[in-house]
Order: C-alpha cells, then structure tokens, then sequence
C-alpha cells in the first residue's frame, strides 16, 4: 500500500498538471443551452455551471473544454459542467449533460467541494426524473481540506423527493479525482442519496478506464462505480452497472472506507 499511494498521487499530479499546461484561462461553454429564471444565466456561464435555488424550470447542457476553475477558503466550492438544484421545486425534469476535456477544478479550504460533470439536488421536489449524463477526459478535479468532498461524473440527493427514476452515466478516462483531509470523500461514477425518496429507479451506469480516485485522511471514503443509498426510500429497483479497468480506487488513513462497483443501503 505504501507503494501504491505515491505512485497514485504522482498520477493525479502528472494529470494535474498536465492540465495546467494545456489550458487557457477562459473556459468553452454553452451558455445557449442553459434555461434559467432568476438572473443566474452569467455566473453559469462565467464558470461553466448552472444553478436553480427556489425557481421552477429545466436546464440541460453545458460544455468545458481547455478550462481552470478554482475556489479558495473555508466552504469554497469549485464547479465545473456541474448543476446545483436547492431550495426548490421543479414541475419537470432536471438534467445535466457535461462534456468536459483537459480541464482542472479545484477547490481549497475547510468544508471544500468539488464538483466536475456532476448534478446535485438538496431539498428539493422534482415531478420528473432527474438525470446526469458526464463524459469526462483527461481532467483533474481535486477538494483539498477538513472535510473535503470531491466528485467526478455523480449525481448526489440530499433531503429530496423525485417522482420519476434517478439515473447517471458517467464515462471517465485518464482523468483524476482526489479528496484530501479528515473525512474526505472522492467519489467517482455514482449515485449518492443521503435521505428524501424515490418513487421510480435509481440506475448508475460507469464506464471508468485509466484513472485515479482517491481518498487521503481519517474517515476518508473512495467511492468508485457505486451507488449508497443511507436513511432513502426508493419504491423502484437499485441497479449499478460498473465498467473498471486500468484503474485505481484508494482510500488511506485510520478508519478509511474503499469502495468499488457496490452497491449500499443503510
């Protein structure tokens, strides 16, 4: 194991990087796709992202192609091809479609996020299903501190109800993900719910080839092609379809948690 962690961390920072190389300072995105009603149209745009707070609508595609984003300072939050639905309720369904390319996203600082190519819903009703489709290449995105979250080609629910199915398709190669701090979380390829309910399915399909994942503190979790399900109903199936190869998933530090192509109802 102590062979391996260096030789991960040396991945992720050659990938990382290697990205810094490569891109421009300004970001490609595709502010044409994006429906919004509260004036929040040019911050997605400025950071390729999109977010609903207490609006009723639908918002789908958003590209990034040769891009840094990063957020510094305690609660910092860095999104890339990302949506955030909070605080509201959507009479429709709500998907994100991402296509991102040698692009870094970082976030530094306690309680730090890191979102690339990933949908979040908290507190939130949808009436429709609620879809992430991320095709992910060549990219970093890295959460360092306290606390840390980072995830790559996810869909995370927290306190929301859904009336239709919930599905992500993630398809990642040669890129890196890394959560690192006391109770760091790296999730790559999932589908997370912490509470709220599900009347439909909840489906993950990862295709994950030539990568890293990983997961550096006490308390940390990797998770990997994976779908945790924790005090959340759902009426319909829970299905996982995870394609690994050529890949790692860590996870190191004293009470440390890996885990890949699983499935997990508390």
């Amino acid at each position: 194991m102590r062979k391996i962690i260096p030789s991960l961390m040396a991945m992720a920072l050659l990938l990382f990087l290697s990205t810094f190389a490569v891109a421009e300072p300004a970001g490609q995105d595709n502010p044409e796709a994006v429906t919004e009603k509260s004036g929040v149209a040019e911050k997605a745009r400025s950071a390729g992202h999109s977010v609903l707070s207490g609006i009723k609508g639908v918002l789908d595609n958003l590209g990034v192609t040769e891009d840094v984003n990063t957020a510094s300072g305690k609660g910092a939050v860095a999104n890339k091809g990302n949506k955030v639905v909070k605080n509201s309720k959507v009479n429709d369904k709500v998907t994100n479609q991402a296509n991102i390319d040698k692009s870094a996203n970082v976030a530094r600082g306690e309680n730090a996020t890191a979102n690339m190519g990933a949908l979040t819903v908290e507190d939130a009703t949808v009436t429709g299903s609620v879809g992430n489709r991320a095709d992910i290449y060549r990219s970093s995105n890295v959460a360092r501190g306290n606390n840390a979250s980072a995830n790559m080609g996810t869909i995370t629910m927290r306190k929301s109800s859904v009336e239709g199915s919930v599905k992500n398709q993630a398809k990642i190669a040669k890129s890196s993900n890394v959560a690192r701090g006391n109770g760091a979380t790296a999730n790559m390829g999932t589908v997370t719910m912490l509470g709220g309910n599900v009347k439909g399915s909840v489906d993950n399909e990862a295709a994950v080839s030539k990568s890293a994942n990983v997961a550096i503190g006490e308390g940390a979790t990797a998770n990997m092609g994976s779908v945790t399900l924790k005090d959340a109903e759902v009426e319909g199936s829970v299905s996982n379809q995870a394609s690994i190869s050529a890949t790692r998933n860590v996870a190191t530090g004293e009470g440390a948690t890996s885990n890949v192509g699983s499935i997990s109802i508390d």
